[in-house]
Order: C-alpha cells, then sequence, then structure tokens
C-alpha cells in the first residue's frame, strides 16, 4: 500500500512541475498549438497513468508464464511516456531535442511492443 501512495506522489508531483509548461506558450501561431499542447499533457497524464497500471501489472504477474510479456509491454508503456514529456518539454523550449533521438526512441517502442505480442501469442497460442 506505500508503494502505490508513492507513486501517486510521484505522478502528482510530475504533473505539478509540469503545469508552468502552459505559461511559456507564444500565442503567435494561434491556438492551433496550444491546442496540441494541451493534448500532449493529456497525453502524458494519461501515459504516466498507464506507467502506473503497467508496473502494478508487473508486479501482480511476477513469477507467471505471462511475466515476461507484461515485461516487455510495461517497458514500451514507460519509454513511450518518456518520449513523451521529452517532447512537451522541447515543445516547451526548456531542451533542444533531436528528431533522430525520437524516431530511434519511437522505433524501440515499437521494437518492445511486438516482442510483448509475440511472447504474448506464443504462451496463449
Amino acid at each position: 500500500m506505500n508503494d502505490n501512495r508513492i507513486m501517486l506522489l510521484v505522478v502528482f508531483l510530475i504533473a505539478f512541475v509540469s503545469a508552468p509548461l502552459f505559461g511559456q506558450i507564444t500565442g503567435s501561431n494561434g491556438s492551433g498549438e496550444n491546442i496540441q499542447i494541451v493534448i500532449d499533457m493529456l497525453t502524458v497524464l494519461f501515459l504516466l497513468v498507464g506507467v502506473y497500471i503497467a508496473l502494478d501489472l508487473n508486479k501482480i504477474m511476477k513469477g507467471g508464464e505471462l511475466a515476461s510479456s507484461w515485461g516487455w509491454l510495461s517497458g514500451a508503456v514507460i519509454i513511450f511516456a518518456l518520449i513523451k514529456v521529452i517532447e512537451v518539454g522541447a515543445m516547451a523550449g526548456f531542451w533542444p531535442v533531436s528528431q533522430l533521438l525520437i524516431s530511434i526512441s519511437h522505433f524501440a517502442v515499437g521494437l518492445f511492443l511486438m516482442f510483448g505480442f509475440f511472447k504474448q501469442r506464443k504462451i496463449l497460442g
């Protein structure tokens, strides 16, 4: 139970720290960019909730036959959440991000998803 509280605290802390991103957006490009930032922030929120659920599922599945596949799927969710946080930070102007880094990270997410689904199919099929 204490582990759940720590994860919830981390999620709220990340959400609190990322809230000032909205204050750094200039309205010169129109409202389209603002809508994109809002959608990206909601995506980050949902991904962080997904990371929490993935880690919880991985802990529940520990030792079972599906544990390795859930480990791959959890890794994909975690990498994708980190990518989105990096992209939102770059969009806000905190740091420059190379498109190559984003592409390689998306490749890693796809690879992790493929391995996770392949292992589940192998076990269940």
